[in-house]
């Protein structure tokens, strides 16, 4: 039974006595957003933890292994930052591999079932593999060539206004 209703026991959590005020990261004290491989915390410590864990980082500590980790200096020191998730009951094994979506369609047999105009005219369909004629489909298509021929005219212009603000800079000096 808890003592205090308006903190909440982490598993695995060390000092504090083990506790920890319910909406905080148990590692840096941030707001927290959920329990995340064992440990509540932050969107932060959630997404360091699971880099370090993927990447398998090894970060080694420049002072004593007693750096604080709180939300001001959670970046300073990333081996005393993991230590604390570590001490705090985040559990690597928790931390799934990074997923490949087309793999697990592959695997479900379920193949690819759309396949955008530009990919029609390169590939030719097999028995296994269906491209259906959606309106819906088509409409997507003509929006996205509508933004990337806007993104490109915004990127022309840009290097554009660059190359003369350079070009103005050039001949004002002289």
């Amino acid at each position: 039974m808890n003592p205090r209703p308006d903190l909440v026991q982490h598993e695995g959590s060390s000092g504090m006595n083990g506790l920890s005020s319910e909406g905080l990261c148990a590692i840096c004290g941030d707001k927290a957003t959920g329990k995340h491989y064992g440990a509540v915390s932050c969107d932060g410590c959630k997404g360091f933890f699971r880099r370090t864990v993927r990447k398998r980082h090894a970060y080694s500590c420049r002072f004593n292994r007693n750096c604080v980790v709180d939300k001001a200096q959670r970046n300073t020191c990333r081996s005393c930052r993991f230590d604390e998730c570590m001490r705090r009951g985040m559990r690597k094994e928790a931390v799934q591999s990074e997923r490949d979506r087309l793999g697990k369609l592959i695997e479900r047999g379920t193949g690819i079932r759309c396949i955008t105009k530009h990919m029609r005219s390169r590939i030719r369909p097999t028995s296994s593999c269906t491209i259906p004629d959606d309106p819906l489909l088509d409409a997507l298509l003509s929006a996205e060539a509508i933004v990337r021929q806007l993104r490109s005219s915004v990127i022309t212009r840009t290097v554009d206004a660059r190359r003369q603000a350079t070009t103005c800079d050039v001949t004002d000096r002289q």
